[in-house]
């Protein structure tokens, strides 16, 4: 990799933010990289989780919570108070 210390950022609204968190716990990036969420009035990972899936048992929703707590995930969560959605 030419730029191992590369910051990278997935954004995403709504169920689209539920995805860039999903995406986040899924992907693997360069060690000293970094990747950061922003999202916007998104769904947390369970919802978007079974939206997505449709169905997911319980040991796999246990491993999403315990991996999205994990202090290495950087995520930025923005809740517009003006959102329909939100």
């Amino acid at each position: 990799n030419q730029h191992p210390e590369r910051e990278y950022y997935i954004t995403g609204h709504s169920l689209g933010g539920g995805v860039a968190k999903l995406v986040k716990l899924a992907i693997k990036i360069p060690q000293r990289a970094r990747l950061q969420v922003v999202t916007f009035a998104a769904p947390g990972v369970h919802h978007a989780a079974h939206v997505l899936m449709h169905q997911m048992d319980s040991e796999k929703i246990r491993d999403l919570h315990a991996k999205m707590t994990d202090e290495s995930v950087s995520l930025v969560a923005v809740r517009p108070s003006n959102d329909i959605i939100s």
